[in-house]
């Protein structure tokens, strides 16, 4: 799980840094959508691993992004350094748990992001109309408060099936299934031969890369209002 892992967060780098040489080459600088993607993904990714400082800092990346997703005259020269430097910064980290080693936070690159999109914020808040007085009228009596309505409809919980993620799952049973279940009535004849094991365990973790990403997502879904990780990753668990 934790190759799978990190395989899927160099990915998600790779792909940030190709959306910033489009960015770059873009004379506008308009935001794509799925470069927020690529971010909220990288993001959960490294939760659900475990990693909260990587998870930090591609969270606030991805709520900068998205204050200027389709926008014009939002990025500058500036931006683009900042960016520049968040996305090596996620690089290098990345690349640190890969080879074992503690990621260290960065609470410099978190503020910049921070502040940045609180700039941003303010200069897209309308300013205040100042209205000029008229004569002076009788006031009308205000009206009587009145009950709120009752609400017409209670709330319903829907448990949707993404109709372009299930296909995905469908595909992927109809090949996996077989295979498990070949495995499985030969690990029973021979419960000695420890390759067919290992066979079962590479076939149960082995969903295609569109699924993991789903996965990753939907679990920084569920982690993200609590802020905290689901489990904490420790090296000398993970073997590949």
């Amino acid at each position: 799980m934790f190759q799978i892992a990190s395989e899927e967060a160099a990915e998600r780098v790779q792909a940030l840094q190709n959306y910033l040489a489009d960015l770059q080459q873009d004379a506008a600088h308009v935001v794509p959508y799925d470069f927020m993607r690529a971010a909220h993904t990288l993001a959960g990714v490294n939760r659900t691993m475990g990693f909260i400082t990587i998870a930090e800092l591609a969270y606030n990346l991805e709520l900068w992004i998205e204050a200027r997703i389709d926008k014009r005259g939002v990025v500058d020269d500036r931006q683009l350094a900042l960016l520049n430097e968040v996305i090596t910064k996620l690089d290098m980290l990345c690349a640190a748990v890969r080879n074992r080693e503690e990621p260290l936070p960065q609470p410099e690159l978190i503020a910049q992001l921070v502040a940045d999109k609180e700039i941003l914020a303010v200069s897209q808040t309308p300013a205040a109309k100042v209205v000029t007085p008229a004569a002076e009228a009788p006031s009308a009596p205000e009206p009587a408060l009145q009950p709120p309505p009752a609400a017409k409809h209670q709330r319903v919980v829907q448990d949707d099936v993404d109709a372009q993620l299930l296909p995905i799952f469908l595909e992927e049973a109809s090949e996996l299934y077989p295979q498990i279940g070949s495995t499985l009535r030969a690990w029973r004849e021979t419960p000695s031969d420890a390759q067919l094991g290992r066979n079962l365990q590479r076939q149960f973790a082995h969903p295609k890369k569109e699924v993991r990403a789903w996965l990753c997502d939907a679990s920084w879904r569920i982690n993200a209002p609590c802020g905290r990780p689901h489990r904490t990753c420790h090296f000398e668990k993970h073997t590949g």
